[in-house]
């Protein structure tokens, strides 16, 4: 059975507030058993981060895969929702079924984000005199992150979450 310890996150370049955080709940460290991962996770540690500096480059790619597959509807509802009715189209008709078939995805999925992002830059232009911080990249993700999360869509931190958290579970047990 694996076991992570403070040193094992701190080689692997884990934050500080969460090599703190996992210190206060295993300071001998921790065995990997499913039960734990919850108690990690449920303590505000990002579990997911650390499976995957556990997985193998293969395991990686599945999971990338299986996280795609799972949005897939979403996004699709989102963009539909913004009234994107095209990049809504194109990001249901992709497949994921391969490592191939993602990489070939990436492009239709940056052009629906930027597509998004405009869109939404210029709903805000319309109503808010902050309009500057889209020139910030991480400010217009940020916000297009809360927006999205506040239509109720995309919620990753409940069931999408427990998912992946399980499906990571699973690929441990594995080896």
């Amino acid at each position: 059975m694996k076991t992570v310890t403070k040193s094992w996150l701190i080689k692997r370049g884990a934050c500080q507030d969460q090599v703190d955080r996992f210190t206060q709940l295993y300071p001998k460290g921790m065995l990997l058993t499913r039960e734990n991962v919850w108690i990690c996770h449920k303590a505000g540690l990002d579990v997911i981060w650390a499976a995957c500096h556990m997985m193998t480059k293969e395991q990686r790619q599945e999971f990338i895969l299986f996280t795609v597959r799972q949005r897939q509807p979403h996004l699709v509802e989102l963009f539909t929702s913004i009234g994107l009715k095209e990049h809504a189209t194109q990001i249901k008709n992709l497949r994921f079924d391969t490592s191939k078939e993602a990489q070939a995805a990436i492009p239709i999925l940056n052009a629906a984000r930027a597509a998004a992002r405009d869109t939404m830059g210029a709903a805000r232009t319309a109503t808010d005199a902050r309009d500057a911080a889209w020139d910030d990249w991480d400010t217009a993700w940020a916000a297009w992150t809360a927006a999205r999360n506040s239509w109720g869509i995309l919620d990753a931190t409940d069931a999408a979450r427990e998912q992946q958290i399980e499906w990571c579970i699973a690929q441990m047990a594995r080896g």
